[in-house]
């Protein structure tokens, strides 16, 4: 998604953009395709799957072998002309598959937030809030690549600025309450968390309901929602800047659309629901622009109605997490990515 926030803007400033995606379950290719995206499909084999588990977890994240996806990457970018810039976004890439890459393009740009391995490149991205930001990538990047670090570069969509605009200074009252755990949600934390709202204080809240078109529990959040009231399912919400905009408080996953709901001064609950989003949340913590609930493996339902009923008798905090939101992301973000890129 946020590859593809920056790809809208490129393409708007008469850039060519072409995705190079491997055709893994709970892609969201579709979402390229559906905006006229050229997508080269790299093929996935799930009978390599077992054979790929004595890698780390980001490894099997490339759905093959780093060696053959290298390969298969090379076979695609030999055949196109003159590539600007390789813009990857992978947390099982390093600096030896970005070399390899190097015969056919002018310029490699990283997004990146692990900062756990070393990278060849001109530019990195690194859009997560830390403290100690300037030194994460010492050692790991040569001296002559430009680092854009923090949410002041975070890559989201034009709308999410236009729909700050329209954000009147939030009152700490909680009216409307956002559920939204990320495009897949494999482990089906969103029947976890309403059941949770259910068990609270909250009944007369009104809840919207987001969940991904890639989500392989569609069918049963959709119908607790039709059999509760006040809740209001969404499926591969194309509006989320207006939902966002709309809900007063929001329980979510600790991912990239944390920006997004900064954005728009919307305070959150946030869940881990993947490893790498530990040191966001911990930073955000630390930035009071998040509460955190914990890991979703060993969250149960009475410690979110619990807590949700706290931070709702709370709007002072609600208040300082809206504004210190604010603060930190304008929405902005791809707009100067896009001018660090052009001036390289």
């Amino acid at each position: 998604m946020r590859c593809m926030a920056l790809a809208d803007v490129l393409r708007d400033k008469g850039h060519n953009v072409d995705f190079i995606c491997r055709d893994m379950p709970g892609n969201y290719i579709f979402a390229l395709k559906d905006k006229n995206f050229t997508v080269i499909e790299l093929p996935y084999d799930i009978r390599l799957q077992k054979q790929l588990r004595v890698l780390s977890q980001y490894q099997q994240w490339l759905g093959e072998s780093k060696e053959v996806d290298l390969q298969q990457t090379l076979s695609y970018l030999a055949k196109m002309k003159q590539i600007d810039w390789l813009v990857v976004d992978h947390y099982g890439i390093d600096d030896n598959w970005e070399a390899a890459c190097r015969p056919y393009v002018k310029k490699i740009m990283i997004i990146d937030d692990l900062a756990d391995r070393a990278h060849d490149c001109d530019l990195l991205l690194d859009q997560n809030y830390s403290a100690d930001s300037m030194n994460r990538y010492v050692g790991l990047v040569t001296d002559y690549c430009k680092k854009l670090l923090g949410p002041y570069f975070a890559l989201m969509r034009p709308e999410f600025n236009e729909a700050r605009k329209k954000i009147i200074n939030r009152d700490g009252k909680v009216e409307r309450l956002m559920v939204s755990l990320g495009g897949t949600d494999a482990s089906n934390g969103t029947q976890k968390v309403l059941e949770a709202i259910y068990l609270s204080k909250c009944s007369s809240l009104q809840v919207d309901v987001v969940v991904g078109a890639a989500s392989q529990h569609k069918n049963e959040i959709q119908k607790w929602c039709e059999d509760h009231q006040n809740y209001h399912f969404h499926y591969g919400a194309k509006n989320m800047a207006e939902i966002m905009g709309n809900a007063d408080l929001a329980i979510g996953a600790g991912g990239g659309t944390t920006w997004e709901r900064c954005c728009l001064g919307l305070p959150s609950l946030v869940i881990q629901t993947a490893n790498n989003q530990e040191e966001l949340i911990k930073q955000g913590v630390s930035a009071n622009i998040i509460e955190y609930l914990g890991d979703l493996g060993n969250l149960s339902k009475d410690k979110i109605a619990q807590r949700l009923n706290e931070i709702i008798a709370d709007p002072e905090q609600l208040i300082m997490m809206s504004q210190a939101g604010m603060a930190l992301v304008d929405g902005l973000g791809v707009n100067r990515v896009v001018t660090e890129m052009m001036k390289l």
